[in-house]
């Protein structure tokens, strides 16, 4: 990492790039499917269990601070094809899915997180590695496919962690529990969605209003 001085000329350029810089490690990370950027509670088997969001993640890891993470999921430019999906405003956060799970390997301070004064930079590195590797992943088929469905991909992408978490990320189990959302979209019968995941990722936040809550509102939740 450096920081250079736009009155350096050539030789000095070339002399700071030999000799000096910030050094930098690179830590591997894994970010399970299934996990947002807050941490939230469920209920598995009568007993709560909290799966913990990628700001938890990463700091534990040393990447970035969680308040750094958060802030830098908010100066991302929105201006890719997929970014444009993003329901900005509407959702508590921007880029909420739009996080590939993956390996990852990442930069990461020298030191220990404390003793950084920001790690912005490091989390916005991060979040651009997940973005370009979720891009990597949707098609144009995918994107004409939903065209074709009658929905954006944010409300693909929206569905398609309802149904992994209503699944329990079981993969023989959610071509079913697609038929039934897909269905109940359709339907007459049934006015919402009624996905108890949805109510435990909104109530991940504090200052939740049950935007998406899917036993009160209709249709698809905004992100």
């Amino acid at each position: 990492l450096y920081t250079f001085n736009t009155e350096a000329g050539y030789d000095r350029l070339a002399e700071m790039l030999m000799y000096d810089g910030a050094k930098a490690k690179s830590v591997s990370v894994t970010i399970p499917e299934g996990t947002g950027i807050n941490d939230y509670t469920h209920i598995v088997d009568g007993e709560e269990k909290t799966v913990k969001g990628i700001a938890t993640i990463l700091e534990e890891k040393g990447v970035c601070k969680k308040k750094d993470f958060i802030y830098a999921l908010g100066e991302i430019e929105f201006d890719t094809d997929l970014l444009k999906n993003c329901n900005v405003g509407k959702t508590y956060y921007s880029l909420e899915g739009y996080l590939f799970p993956d390996t990852y390997d990442f930069y990461a301070p020298d030191g220990d997180l404390d003793s950084t004064k920001s790690t912005v930079e490091y989390a916005r590195l991060a979040i651009e590695k997940m973005i370009k590797q979720t891009e990597s992943k949707i098609t144009p088929s995918m994107y004409k496919r939903a065209e074709k469905m009658g929905y954006s991909m944010n409300e693909i992408l929206t569905m398609a962690s309802i149904i992994q978490m209503e699944s329990g990320q079981n993969t023989d189990e959610m071509p079913s529990v697609a038929a039934v959302f897909y269905n109940r979209l359709k339907s007459k019968d049934f006015s919402t969605l009624g996905s108890s995941p949805t109510c435990y990722y909104g109530e991940s936040f504090r200052k939740d209003d049950g935007r998406y809550n899917t036993y009160d509102i209709k249709g698809i939740p905004p992100g």
